[in-house]
């Protein structure tokens, strides 16, 4: 429950703080576009619909990047294996100081459905987490079945954290969303550790 109330509350606010703010742009744009025609000024109403068209292209930007971030289409039309490289990919560009080794020996068809999106969305969690808080140049990312279980694990060259401390801050809305990837684990039926047991 609490894992999709936060996820609401994040996705609300990029659509109030992203999608909305620039449809209310093209609409301001739009509007001026309207006056320039009663105007009849031709030159004035090219310009106002060149913007409307390159904010427009903004929004349908946003809009892309805010369904992928909900369940990425790749997901489901590639698979996991696919998505994890995508988005490793997708990491190193947008945190271009830190490289992603890929480890990955587990088939396709080994993981479950139900088992794809949650390993997605701990990686997308276990990255930003890097990325903000860990000061890291080098993450080792490892996908692999051993017997009858899936062991993702991700490690950073970081200075590391208090886990206890951080667990125990999250419960206060302040913490590095360990909380969620470890409740993630646990409904999907898996174990969730902070290290390398």
């Amino acid at each position: 429950m609490n894992i999709h109330e936060n996820e609401s509350k994040r996705i609300g606010a990029e659509l109030h703080d992203g999608i909305a703010q620039t449809v209310s742009t093209i609409k301001m744009r739009a509007e001026t576009a309207k006056m320039q025609i009663e105007k009849n000024d031709p030159a004035e109403v090219g310009k106002s619909l060149d913007s409307i068209i390159a904010i427009s292209q903004i929004a349908v930007e946003e809009i892309r990047r805010v369904s992928r971030n909900l369940r990425p289409a790749m997901l489901d039309n590639l698979g996991i294996l696919p998505t994890v490289s995508w988005l490793c990919r997708e990491f190193e560009k947008t945190s271009s100081k830190i490289k992603i080794r890929e480890y990955i020996d587990i088939d396709e068809k080994s993981i479950l459905d139900q088992l794809k999106i949650v390993i997605f969305r701990i990686m997308q969690e276990s990255f930003n987490n890097i990325a903000r808080h860990s000061d890291a140049s080098l993450v080792d990312l490892s996908l692999k079945q051993a017997d009858c279980r899936i062991l993702l694990t991700i490690k950073d060259n970081g200075g590391g954290f208090d886990v206890e401390r951080t667990l125990n801050s999250e419960q206060s809305g302040k913490g590095l969303g360990l909380a969620s990837m470890k409740e993630r684990a646990e409904l999907s039926g898996g174990v969730f550790h902070d290290r390398v047991c």
